[in-house]
């Protein structure tokens, strides 16, 4: 680990400033939503719990939605293991008296996407250009305010761009293996 940090000492530095900025002010105007996407993306995940995986709602992809929901039944295991609650039925109750919980897990998701993403742009940019250039790209990446804004509510844009960005990378690393192979 010691070894990995005196090398990408740096990439490591501006990973976690990331993280911070992306993180800072995440509790914005709860237990209130002022965003229509949250409140959507949150009320059609949590209507999962009733039995019915159909979510009648197709803007957002649904996978999306499933992954949330996955989220939340992570949340409910956590909360039933530590008596926060006795049942289901309290968990939905929280939704009510206090969905903060529900707003702030999808935007720490999504501040997560957000910070990796940085990373995998680096490794892209990285393989095409150089590592300096993969530095500044990630800087650059880290500050975009539509970017930043974009983590710090429950939205599909972070992990679209994660997916994107990933799918990407194994189309690089493909198109250079196939280079390599077809060079010798």
């Amino acid at each position: 680990m010691k070894k990995f940090l005196r090398i990408y000492w740096l990439e490591s530095i501006i990973l976690f400033f990331s993280f911070i900025i992306k993180i800072t002010g995440i509790n914005y105007g709860l237990p209130y939503s002022y965003h229509t996407e949250e409140y959507k993306i949150v009320n059609y995940a949590l209507k999962f719990g009733t039995g019915d995986f159909n979510p009648r709602f197709f803007e957002y992809p649904s996978l999306y939605l499933y992954f949330i929901f996955f989220i939340y039944g992570i949340i409910f295991v956590i909360g039933k293991v530590l008596d926060f609650y006795k049942s289901v039925s309290d968990f939905a109750l929280l939704y009510f008296r206090n969905p903060t919980i529900f707003y702030l897990s999808g935007r720490i998701i999504s501040s997560i996407f957000g910070t990796l993403s940085v990373l995998i742009l680096y490794f892209i940019v990285k393989k095409i250009y150089d590592r300096k250039t993969a530095i500044i790209s990630m800087l650059l990446f880290s500050v975009v305010p539509s970017v930043v804004v974009s983590c710090k509510i429950v939205r599909i844009e972070m992990a679209l761009i994660f997916t994107s960005l990933v799918f990407f990378c194994f189309f690089l690393k493909t198109f250079y293996d196939r280079e390599d192979k077809d060079s010798n």
